[in-house]
């Protein structure tokens, strides 16, 4: 599938917070694309989803599931439609490209790796899915780091939107009241420590563990995080029965799609600087 994208496709990803909800000439740009594959995006429906478009905008198909077969069933059909569709010439305008969450200046990328391990006996086969995110670390942070200091504001995106279950799905971020323990230290030798618990207030889901970690100088910390959690988000169902493991892996990176990808979490703006 890869190959095929690289190859017979120009592959384009975007996020929807970003794209249907933001202020931009990309916006834009995008939703008079997505109002004709999908029409009720317009009416405030989610544009999320597959689509095959030309470069001049006419339609080629479109679906909303994750199924690899459907997904390739739509690349055959598409790039069929269009093979057989007539050509027109276009100029692509890219000045409205530069669009979407862009982390401050001096800020670092920790990826976030997260897995349900050991798997319970019996739960759902979407639970064997491994999920990425990025944690954005301030200039100042990884300065007070430096001094032996966790900062709060820190810990408490660590556990607002990062210590999150987004395993089979997108998750529901924890709100500032649902944090019920946050505590996190960082000796002068470098050593993370982390204790922490969140739950609604039904305790109909929730995520507590702990975590152990050392400071990379300059560039964050790698750490890992054992916890249990329980409970479904509005969009990540069918989790394992009860209470389940769940392993996170925090590793700081420099590649270029830490520098391009920004952490689901950002749309929040403000508040997530300051959780």
């Amino acid at each position: 599938m890869v190959r095929r994208l690289r190859e017979e496709f120009v592959p384009v990803v975007g996020n929807t917070h970003e794209l249907q909800n933001g202020r931009s000439a990309a916006r834009d740009w995008w939703m008079d694309l997505a109002k004709r594959a999908k029409p009720d995006s317009a009416q405030g429906k989610t544009s999320q989803g597959f689509y095959v478009f030309g470069a001049d905008g006419t339609d080629f198909g479109f679906n909303n599931n994750r199924s690899v077969e459907r997904v390739l069933q739509l690349m055959d059909r598409g790039l069929e439609a269009y093979q057989n569709a007539p050509k027109t010439k276009v100029k692509i305008d890219e000045s409205g490209a530069d669009y979407g969450f862009k982390a401050q200046a001096g800020v670092t990328v920790t990826r976030v790796f997260a897995r349900v391990t050991p798997m319970p006996e019996g739960c759902h086969d979407s639970n064997q899915s491994v999920s990425r995110d990025h944690l954005w670390v301030t200039s100042g942070e990884l300065a007070a780091l430096a001094k032996g200091e966790f900062p709060v504001t820190l810990a408490r995106r660590l556990c607002r939107f990062q210590l999150v279950d987004n395993i089979r799905g997108e998750p529901d971020h924890w709100k500032a009241d649902e944090v019920k323990t946050c505590e996190f230290s960082v000796t002068k030798d470098g050593e993370i420590r982390g204790k922490f618990a969140m739950a609604t207030a039904t305790d109909s889901r929730g995520l507590e563990g702990t975590m152990s970690g050392v400071l990379e100088p300059g560039k964050g910390f790698r750490a890992i995080v054992k916890a249990t959690a329980w409970g479904a988000s509005t969009y990540a169902p069918n989790p394992p029965e009860g209470r389940f493991p769940l392993v996170f892996a925090l590793i700081p990176v420099s590649d270029e799609m830490s520098k391009t990808v920004a952490p689901q979490a950002a749309f929040f703006g403000q508040e997530y600087w300051s959780p």
